[in-house]
């Protein structure tokens, strides 16, 4: 009965008018996804109810990511942004990190460059991927560390706006002969229990958000009741997908086809954006390419699943 309770009470929220909206800026954006972060029991919660009291699809996704970053890595605090940083000039696949831990008989020393951190120099809190060795089967063996961006050697430079979302900052990574303590380097080869499963973890709770920013965009825009509720039915849909293993290939079938459902949904409010604020939409025109920069991993990974599961 608590799971209806709560599900029911998140649905109302959901319904109700939407929430001012924060102010437009990147401090004016933190600040209200902090506060949300304290009112939601679950990463996924935060993301929808955060998307919800976003104007824009930056807030939208930045609160996304810092929702599937706690629901990835639950020692970190959400009382300062973090970010994942595994992109090097090569990708992030384990065979293009060079970015490399040392341990040592005092802890630990990280050295190193990533490409692109999310949040830019905002970003408090860094997990940090790095070369610890190789494996038996000749493969990199990486771990992830945790870092606080204050730290001696750590240095961010804010990189140029992007096309899209630009008022999401990012920036590229320098770590020269960082110390940590042991107990900085998170337990398990960081590419199984963190980098693969968080691509899926990702997924969620980005579109979760966004999702939760459409119905925000439906309710100050007068759209119609049938394409909200079906938005309705479609973040509790998420909310259960969120519940279970990212790693397993019955996850990824419906995830898939969620998304699937999702994209539709949305492709069916184009000639309502019309009706909408201008400003509103400009920046929905403007931004939504964002939600296709990762869409070949995403068929991989579904191809994948489909293939295991025959």
């Amino acid at each position: 009965m608590q799971e209806t309770r709560n599900t029911s009470t998140f649905i109302q929220m959901l319904c109700d008018p939407p929430p001012e909206a924060a102010p437009p800026t990147l401090e004016g954006w933190w600040s209200v996804h902090r506060a949300l972060s304290a009112q939601a029991d679950r990463p996924v919660d935060l993301a929808l109810m955060a998307g919800y009291a976003s104007d824009r699809l930056a807030w939208a996704f930045g609160s996304g990511y810092q929702a599937a970053l706690r629901a990835a890595i639950p020692e970190l605090s959400g009382d300062q942004p973090a970010a994942l940083c595994a992109s090097e000039a090569g990708g992030a696949h384990p065979r293009a990190i060079e970015a490399r831990l040392t341990v040592t008989d005092d802890g630990l020393v990280l050295d190193g460059e990533k490409r692109f951190v999310t949040v830019g120099t905002a970003a408090a809190q860094l997990v940090v991927i790095a070369r610890l060795g190789v494996r038996d089967d000749g493969r990199p063996r990486l771990g992830a560390v945790l870092v606080p961006s204050s730290a001696e050697g750590v240095r961010l430079t804010e990189g140029p706006p992007l096309s899209f979302v630009p008022e999401l900052p990012h920036a590229s990574l320098t770590l020269e002969a960082v110390a940590l303590p042991a107990e900085a380097l998170r337990p398990g080869d960081a590419y199984t229990t963190l980098l693969k499963p968080f691509r899926t973890i990702e997924d969620i709770h980005v579109h979760a958000a966004v999702l939760g920013h459409l119905l925000r965009v439906a309710a100050v825009s007068g759209w119609p009741a049938p394409w909200r509720e079906r938005g309705l039915a479609l973040a509790c849909s998420l909310r259960e997908i969120a519940a279970l293993d990212p790693r397993r290939p019955q996850t990824h079938l419906a995830l898939g086809g969620l998304l699937g459902l999702a994209e539709a949904w949305a492709a069916e409010a184009e000639p309502l954006w019309a009706a909408s604020p201008p400003d509103l939409a400009a920046r929905w025109r403007r931004d939504r390419a964002l939600l296709n920069v990762a869409n070949h991993a995403r068929k991989l990974r579904l191809e994948r699943a489909r293939e295991l599961l025959q």
